[in-house]
């Protein structure tokens, strides 16, 4: 899904400038260090150096950090793909989830989530699984997972755990 491609060439082109402009800054600098090296020959301060290299110096940094902000905008290209996505993924999982809540409904044996898992071809998610059923009366809450522990009892439905003989 590449949906961003103006914005990637556009991208591509501003890093090809930024290279440039840190190669010509690293030999602009170069060379004006050669040129005081050679001046100082004839009588050029220790300082001739250092003023010679600094427009080189501010060439190489204008261009890193032009380097830094292009990457900066590549990263958020990718993280708008990526979102894109992501969209994508949790549309697709919506709708999976839809088809089976239509499926379960049209079928008894899925009436809680204990039975649920027996239906063929179906596969439920931990937490779908695990989600605790609403209660058939409203005056009697649903007991907890320790309490029907405590209690002995199964945890997807009201009846006791049935003993192994």
């Amino acid at each position: 899904m590449r949906s961003y491609e103006a914005a990637r060439g556009y991208f591509s082109f501003l890093s090809f400038l930024a290279w440039s402009c840190i190669v010509l800054g690293g030999l602009v600098a170069l060379l004006g260090v050669s040129a005081a090296v050679e001046a100082s020959r004839f009588g050029a301060g220790g300082l001739a150096a250092v003023f010679a290299a600094m427009p080189g110096l501010a060439l190489f940094g204008v261009g890193f950090f032009f380097l830094v902000y292009i990457q900066t905008a590549r990263a958020t290209v990718d993280s708008a793909e990526y979102a894109q996505q992501a969209l994508k993924v949790s549309r697709d999982q919506l709708s999976i989830s839809q088809q089976l809540l239509k499926l379960a409904e049209g079928r008894e044996a899925a009436a809680t989530y204990g039975t649920a898992p027996q239906l063929k071809n179906v596969t439920m998610t931990r937490t779908e699984f695990l989600r605790p059923r609403r209660s058939r009366h409203r005056h009697r809450p649903l007991r907890s997972v320790r309490h029907q522990r405590k209690l002995g009892m199964s945890l997807c439905s009201r009846e006791p755990r049935r003993q192994a003989a």
